[in-house]
């Protein structure tokens, strides 16, 4: 019995030094990633956001990707930022970890476009993927229905601050060349328009990218929606 007591504490602390040495396995894992991704699209890398990510991400819903405090940690930075400028203006892809409460955390992987000569309207727009099971009911914004879509109505439930607005937004032509931009993606995404801004970002909780080519994917497709909708 009293051998148990010492063992059972080395056990603890063996099993602490793997979850830690595995967190920053994954750490890394993820930044090299990122780093690659940054190659794969001529844009440079950041391990951790100077203010380029937060500044692209203002006025998307703060409920998902582009919250920056939280209660119990205090501020939070994206990180893995890989940014610079494109054709269609500015792109951003970064990881985001945020967290209301213990359990309610989450990794994101999101691609931001802001096109240089899009609208400034400052409707926002949500298209989440059907494809995706939902824990809780989306709400805050009226939904926008594009039933008379059928592709589009069953490949996103859509919500706007201005359901006219929305439809006017996302025309026939512009519904088009959203699931043409997704379409080739291996992971479904919701997707979200603000102003002259598009972002494209994993929507499953669990999600994480099994290479560069996914990441380097998730930005061709935002900057090819930012494209279609200026």
């Amino acid at each position: 019995m009293q051998i148990i007591g010492p063992l059972l504490v080395v056990a603890l602390i063996g099993l602490v030094v793997v979850i830690v040495m595995t967190a920053r396995r994954q750490r890394g894992d993820l930044q090299g990633l990122f780093r690659e991704a940054a190659e794969l699209t001529g844009l440079s890398f950041l391990e951790e956001d100077d203010g380029t990510a937060q500044t692209l991400a203002q006025g998307f819903d703060p409920s998902r990707f582009s919250r920056f405090t939280s209660p119990s940690l205090g501020q939070l930075r994206p990180q893995n930022v890989v940014h610079g400028a494109v054709r269609e203006g500015k792109a951003c892809l970064f990881s985001h970890a945020t967290r209301r409460t213990e359990g309610e955390a989450r990794q994101w992987f999101v691609a931001i476009v802001e096109a240089e000569d899009g609208p400034a309207d400052g409707v926002l727009i949500e298209s989440v993927s059907r494809a995706v099971r939902r824990v809780k009911e989306i709400g805050g914004r009226p939904e926008v229905d594009f039933s008379d879509d059928p592709a589009f109505h069953e490949a996103f439930r859509t919500t706007a601050d201005d359901a006219a607005a929305a439809r006017r937004r996302l025309g026939a032509k512009g519904r088009r060349a959203i699931l043409a931009a997704v379409a080739p993606l291996t992971f479904p995404v919701d997707l979200q328009v603000a102003g002259s801004r598009v972002a494209l970002y994993a929507a499953a909780r669990n999600y994480h990218p099994e290479g560069a080519q996914d990441l380097a994917a998730l930005l061709k497709a935002a900057r090819q929606v930012a494209a279609a909708l200026r």
